[in-house]
């Protein structure tokens, strides 16, 4: 059953109250609404991830959201010049990562993952060859950010979550962390897209 992050409390299951919900029904959610308008003449499918600490473990743990997203036709290259990238997702994290996250996402790239016989591994090789998601790493300062910003309509997000949560399995579903909704104006969010632009 899937689970409406607007109304729970997204803080993993903590077991704190009844009504909650894990980071990752925030990504279910967004692919189940994408699914549902996927029809619609102004249908875009975009998701953009600020965290400070991206660990392979959380592509695993979502594996099966990003399987679906891809398998069905969600994701297409943007063509937008200010979105400085063909991908419809964009990652930002910080320099900080284990060392199996650096040896995969280095091996993904150099075409050297024979060592990697993993279906998570291939299906991020597979988006990255598409250019259906993108990596950057922010080097200017400490990177602290828990974001995500997600599009269904427009270049502007429809919504923006933001919390404690980094990409890792431990944000995502098994750590106490708390992610909630931003409320805010259609000029803010324009002010939070062009802020992620940036970075």
């Amino acid at each position: 059953m899937t689970v409406n992050p607007f109304n729970v409390i997204i803080d993993n299951k903590a077991g704190i109250v009844q009504e909650e919900g894990a980071v990752k029904d925030i990504l279910q959610y967004y692919v189940n609404e994408a699914k549902r308008i996927k029809k619609d003449q102004d249908f875009q499918f975009r998701l953009d991830i600020g965290t400070g600490y991206l660990f392979f473990s959380g592509f695993e743990e979502s594996f099966d959201i990003f399987k679906e997203m891809l398998t069905e036709g969600l994701l297409q290259n943007i063509n937008e010049k200010t979105w400085n990238t063909k991908s419809p997702i964009r990652i930002v994290m910080g320099p900080e990562t284990t060392g199996f996250t650096k040896e995969v996402l280095t091996s993904i790239v150099k075409d050297n993952i024979s060592r990697y016989p993993d279906d998570c591994v291939q299906l991020l090789k597979e988006m990255i060859e598409k250019e259906l998601i993108e990596f950057r790493v922010y080097l200017d300062r400490k990177f602290h950010v828990k974001m995500y910003n997600f599009y269904l309509r427009s270049s502007v997000p429809d919504d923006i979550w933001t919390g404690s949560a980094n990409f890792t399995r431990g944000g995502l579903t098994s750590n106490i962390e708390l992610c909630v909704p931003v409320q805010t104006t259609s000029q803010t969010r324009t002010l939070f897209r062009k802020w992620f632009d940036e970075l």
